[in-house]
């Protein structure tokens, strides 16, 4: 993972049943400590690509308000996005 605009990450997640799947994509918006925007893709499914943003704010009760937007995921792409940052998102909350 290189977090800084034009950098690119590539992560390999394995499901239950020890499938992997790798995704990437270049990092395109970094704005410390708030702003992170980046372009996903599959490599089992070239071409298909959408964008992904996460934006951080004070709720204003001394909490961080975490908004998530993965935005042009269409229907080309085989993946379960809902469940899947679902479940990230359950882990996330497990270890904070």
């Amino acid at each position: 993972m290189d977090a800084r605009p034009g950098g690119l990450f590539e992560i390999t997640f394995q499901n239950s049943d020890k499938t992997e799947f790798t995704c990437f994509g270049v990092y395109e918006d970094v704005r410390q400590p708030n702003n992170l925007s980046f372009s996903w893709e599959w490599k089992n499914e070239p071409g298909v690509r959408s964008q992904v943003t996460v934006l951080l704010s004070p709720d204003g009760k001394g909490n961080t308000k975490m908004t998530f937007t993965h935005a042009g995921v269409g229907d080309a792409s085989m993946h379960d996005y809902q469940k899947g940052w679902q479940s990230t998102f359950l882990k996330l909350d497990r270890v904070l």
